[in-house]
């Protein structure tokens, strides 16, 4: 790329503000002329929950452990934070095996829907910084995926939301053991993708530490201090998303002078597809906006009109299946009776 508006259109959910002038300028110095990084160096990490996907009222992690604690008949566990509910994932998970957990972390990423906006954690993440994503693919960047998040509920939706391979994704995850040729999970975690935890894990994986970092929480400082352009996400919209304040990595970007990236102020758009200005309502009112209602209910009729047409397909077989059974015992009868007669003859 070498036209400025060239760059400005690889971002068009980002407003003509301060944060997308920044970041175009940054990685027009990075990746243009003598002084271009090799390949090799343009490493940007990304932290997902509040940076990449909505997080209120609670993670996608945690919606999936409310899920299954309730699947299980169990009263739902108190959890503080994001490591208490991978510990206790790992407790009712363990002794699975890794792809039995897979499984059914990617039927619930399909069918739950979040209380306020009626859509599937996968539709609920950030437009903007997906096109961030693609500019930094399209600049030959190595893009990772740096969450305290399990990392194996991750990867289900790496691909399909984030356009992140699997091996992109370093996440919190409990021990892995090799049990009979299958990987079976324990209920012991590894040391935590959180704080510190974020850049020894880059590290261990790429040998080198980002260029670029996103984050908005103060799990995220030190993977921010570790890169030379830091990205801030501010959550300050409550009719699009959620209003609410991290005040140590504010404070962290204030001092370090990094660019912090205004929801209300820096983004067109929020989600991949619009939601309805129903949807878009306060916080304090969940209630999904019509064009949703209308959508969801729509594929629910169409889905009952198809379940319809199916059982009556089967119904047709099952009386075709019987008719031809009838009529093999008719000629049957009648070949039987011709023999007597031709015997009696």
């Amino acid at each position: 790329m070498t036209d400025a508006e060239e760059w400005k259109v690889s971002l068009p959910s980002w407003r003509d503000g301060s944060a997308r002038r920044a970041v175009i300028a940054f990685l027009q110095e990075i990746t243009q002329g003598p002084g271009a990084l090799p390949v090799a160096d343009r490493v940007a990490a990304f932290d997902n929950d509040g940076t990449l996907a909505c997080e209120k009222p609670h993670t996608a992690l945690a919606g999936f452990l409310l899920d299954r604690v309730a699947a299980a008949g169990s009263a739902p566990p108190e959890v503080a934070g994001g490591h208490d509910v991978l510990r206790e994932l790992g407790v009712l998970f363990a002794g699975q095996s890794t792809a039995q957990y897979e499984e059914q972390a990617r039927r619930y990423l399909t069918g739950a829907l979040h209380p306020r906006f009626q859509r599937p954690y996968p539709m609920l993440t950030y437009q903007p910084m997906l096109e961030l994503i693609s500019l930094l693919h399209a600049l030959d960047f190595s893009v990772f995926m740096c969450t305290d998040s399990s990392r194996d509920f991750m990867r289900v939706i790496a691909g399909p939301a984030y356009g992140l391979r699997r091996e992109r994704v370093i996440g919190s995850e409990v021990q892995i053991q090799s049990v009979g040729g299958r990987l079976v999970r324990t209920a012991l975690p590894v040391p935590m993708d959180d704080g510190p935890g974020k850049t020894v894990h880059l590290w261990d994986r790429t040998g080198t530490q980002p260029v670029l970092a996103a984050g908005n929480a103060a799990g995220d400082i030190e993977m921010l201090r570790a890169a030379r352009f830091a990205l801030v996400v501010h959550h300050d919209d409550a009719v699009r998303e959620y209003a609410y304040e991290d005040h140590q990595i504010l404070d962290a970007a204030a001092e370090g002078g990094w660019t912090v990236l205004s929801m209300r102020d820096e983004f067109t758009r929020v989600w991949p597809a619009d939601l309805a200005a129903g949807a878009q309502l306060p916080t304090g009112s969940p209630r999904p906006g019509p064009q949703i209602l209308f959508s969801t209910r729509a594929w629910s009729v169409f889905r009952g009109i198809l379940d319809f047409f199916a059982l009556v397909l089967n119904l047709a077989g099952i009386f075709l299946s019987l008719a031809l059974g009838c009529l093999r015992l008719v000629l049957c009868l009648l070949g039987h009776t011709h023999d007597r007669l031709l015997f009696l003859a």
